[in-house]
């Protein structure tokens, strides 16, 4: 009766440690699965805003350039004055365009870092509620040592 009744919770117990450790295995792929995907983003969408903010300094530095050039050219002429503010207009409205996809592109990355924290704290809950059951396994088995 007591020696079926132990073996009934060890394997009950195990059972309950089998099932935490594949939760546990899933959380970890998940994690995994989802810092690939932040890596990813990082890679393609990051990197590329990155790379078209510094060919926009780029042009910005020559647009610069070009208005110092054509300022002490044309002289103190109202249109021509007009046509040049028209371009440096032109030009902080490419930046803030520029910044805001930057933005969103930080804002996503802040999202997926995140889910990542998230999935770590589960696969932490879920690895200290393994540990409790093989606590509880180890007390069980100890008993048949006695």
């Amino acid at each position: 009766g007591e020696i079926n009744s132990l073996s009934s919770n060890t394997a009950e117990e195990i059972e309950k440690v089998n099932q935490l450790t594949d939760k546990v295995m899933s959380s970890v792929n998940t994690l995994a699965k989802e810092a690939g995907n932040v890596l990813e983003f990082l890679n393609t969408v990051v990197l590329k805003d990155y790379d078209s903010l510094e060919d926009l300094a780029t042009r910005y530095k020559e647009d610069a350039g070009y208005y110092l050039d054509t300022s002490g050219t044309l002289g103190s002429s109202a249109d021509e004055l007009n046509a040049t503010m028209s371009n440096i207009n032109e030009i902080l409205d490419t930046i803030n365009a520029s910044q805001h996809e930057l933005n969103e592109a930080v804002q996503n990355v802040s999202d997926n870092l995140q889910e990542i924290t998230n999935s770590s704290s589960q696969v932490s809950d879920e690895t200290k509620d393994a540990l409790s059951s093989i606590t509880a396994l180890q007390e069980t088995i100890s008993t048949f040592n006695v």
